[in-house]
């Protein structure tokens, strides 16, 4: 009896245990590509269209016009769609985990569509060659999604290697593991980011080329409005 009494008083006075503190805000508690799955992959890619961004600027003087991009609002609503599907409170919703792969395949279209607009409209042969390696990147991310039933395939080992895991299957997600079955497996999210990028992902060769080819078209055509507006 006096042992359980004991327990007992432990039990009552000891502390009770802390709440996490990722409970206390609005993303939920998990893995590092759990909370920030959404926004990571596109700080990712978009790091390279503001490193260049930055270099021309600096490079340039500080003549560096804000570029003209056709069909911007497009690009706003399908990018903005994916942040907002891809996290809470959407990403947990039953329609979301049902729909939301085919949605995410559809603000691709919407982003490549984008893309040959801008590079269509533009006659100066290195811009139209940069969006067009975009609209390429995204063309293959498109590919490859539908051969594999509406998700990219993922490589978990390369996943692993930047100290992230898969989203939990309760929440929406548009990949799935890389296997033996999997088509155009070499198109699939295969590459991970060196350590010195920040939020770092696992990629595609689609998403490097998408990357590189609007980095290079925005930055070739802010330089070419800076200088027009010098004159």
């Amino acid at each position: 009896m006096g042992d359980i009494a004991a327990a007992v008083h432990d039990a009552a006075v000891a502390p009770l245990p802390k709440e996490p503190a990722c409970a206390r805000r609005w993303l939920r508690c998990g893995s590092t590509s759990e909370v920030t799955d959404g926004p990571r992959r596109v700080i990712a890619l978009a790091l390279p269209v503001v490193t260049i961004g930055a270099l021309v600027f600096v490079f340039g003087r500080g003549n560096l016009a804000m570029p003209s991009v056709r069909w911007g609002p497009l690009a706003v609503l399908a990018l903005g769609g994916q942040l907002l599907l891809f996290n809470p409170p959407l990403d947990s919703q039953a329609w979301a985990v049902s729909w939301g792969p085919w949605l995410y395949l559809a603000s691709l279209v919407g982003v490549l569509g984008v893309l040959l607009r801008n590079s269509f409209s533009d006659s100066r042969v290195h811009i139209r060659a940069a969006w067009l390696a975009g609209a390429v990147g995204v063309a293959l991310n498109i590919t490859v999604i539908v051969f594999n039933d509406g998700y990219m395939p993922q490589e978990r080992a390369a996943l692993a290697s930047i100290g992230a895991s898969p989203r939990s299957a309760d929440r929406l997600t548009n990949v799935a593991p890389l296997t033996d079955q999997t088509r155009l497996a070499w198109l699939g999210d295969i590459i991970a980011q060196p350590d010195w990028l920040p939020l770092r992902n696992v990629v595609s060769i689609g998403d490097l080329l998408l990357s590189m080819g609007v980095a290079c078209a925005l930055a070739a055509n802010a330089r070419r409005q800076a200088r027009v507006e010098q004159r």
